[in-house]
């Protein structure tokens, strides 16, 4: 079942560094549903926000291969949503 995860990662702010983090969900095969980047108030990090859907073992999977960035400070799964429909809700919606 999909949920919903919102990643909260502290990196280093430097060069290429997106690159390196948007490989990792490309090679995993994980749509980043939205993104957002902002310089903290200590000089040279960053704060990203990831929102995904996914399941908890690409999670995981996903975690793991983000620690070994080296620009990586800190990563945290804040959040997480089930993604579950009825499908009678889904009918009544189309109707």
């Amino acid at each position: 079942m999909n949920t919903i995860y919102i990643l909260s990662l502290t990196t280093e702010n430097t060069l290429r560094v997106l690159q390196r983090i948007s490989t990792v969900f490309s090679r995993n095969r994980i749509n980043i549903e939205q993104l957002n980047v902002c310089e903290t108030q200590r000089r040279g990090t960053s704060h990203f926000n990831i929102i995904i859907h996914s399941d908890a073992e690409a999670i995981t999977k996903l975690v793991k291969q983000l620690k070994r960035i080296i620009e990586l400070v800190d990563i945290q799964v804040s959040h997480q949503i089930a993604l579950e429909r009825k499908p009678e809700e889904v009918k009544s919606r189309y109707s």
